[in-house]
C-alpha cells in the first residue's frame, strides 16, 4: 500500500503487510489494514507510522471497519471484536449469530 500527495502525486510513505492486504479503512488520521494472515494492523494515516498491530486469528474473511474511536473487526469464529483505535486495547467481542428463520 502506498500513500500519495493528492496535489503532485509523489509517493508519502509506503508499507508492505506481509500476507497480503484483505482490506483498507480510514477514520480518525489512521489506516486499518486488514491482512490476509488474519492481523489487523493500525498506520498513523499522514507518517505510515505503524502505531499497533494484532493477531486476530488465522486469517480473516472481512475486512475491519473503523467507527469514531473504535476499530470493529469481524473474527471467522463468529465474533465482532472491538479494539481501541489509539492503541489497540480489546474492548469487547460479542457473539454474532444468524437470524432464525
Amino acid at each position: 500500500m502506498v500513500a500519495l500527495d493528492a496535489s503532485s502525486g509523489r509517493q508519502l510513505w509506503g508499507w508492505s503487510g506481509g500476507g497480503g492486504i484483505d482490506g483498507l479503512a480510514y477514520g480518525s488520521g489512521s489506516v486499518v489494514a486488514s491482512g490476509f494472515n488474519g492481523t489487523v494492523t493500525v498506520l498513523d494515516a499522514i507518517t505510515g507510522a505503524k502505531l499497533w498491530e494484532v493477531k486476530v486469528a488465522e486469517w480473516l474473511g472481512n475486512p475491519a471497519t473503523i467507527d469514531r474511536e473504535q476499530v470493529f473487526v469481524p473474527s471467522p469464529e463468529g465474533h465482532v471484536i472491538a479494539y481501541s483505535l489509539s492503541d489497540g486495547t480489546e474492548l469487547w467481542r460479542s457473539a454474532v449469530t444468524a437470524p432464525s428463520k
